[in-house]
């Protein structure tokens, strides 16, 4: 669509440029799309912990679960959702994508969220 409707403004005379626009135009498009699916699955994030079993060498005790979920609930949106698409299993660079931030920035709200964490767990304890 997107290029039926920039039509006129195609150089016709090289097929070469036209093949490289074609594809920027194509990869372009696709990572909008990405983008935009990323932004709808951020919205879906929930924030229970899932049901999955845990492996015995990375079990959390079930209170200090719980608390983790309640505090990352309340952290502000700025370190709650990256580091739950962090939980999640998504990269850095993806995290950076999907938000749309730099890698610097997620790395710096990753390590400040975590930071907070530690903070707040160690407070109650």
């Amino acid at each position: 669509m997107y290029v039926a409707k920039n039509f006129s403004k195609i150089h016709r005379e090289n097929c070469h440029e036209l093949a490289a626009y074609l594809v920027s135009c194509s990869r372009s498009r696709a990572y909008d799309m990405l983008r935009k699916q990323r932004e709808e699955l951020l919205e879906d994030v929930p924030n229970e912990p899932d049901a999955a079993p845990v492996p015995d060498d990375a079990a959390v005790s079930t209170d200090n679960i719980e608390r983790l979920t309640e505090l990352i609930g309340q952290m502000k949106p700025m370190y709650r959702d990256p580091l739950r698409l962090l939980a999640m299993g998504y990269t850095n660079r993806e995290i950076a994508k999907s938000l749309g931030l730099t890698d610097e920035v997620v790395r710096t709200r990753l390590f400040r969220g975590r930071k907070l964490l530690w903070k707040e767990m160690n407070s109650h304890e």
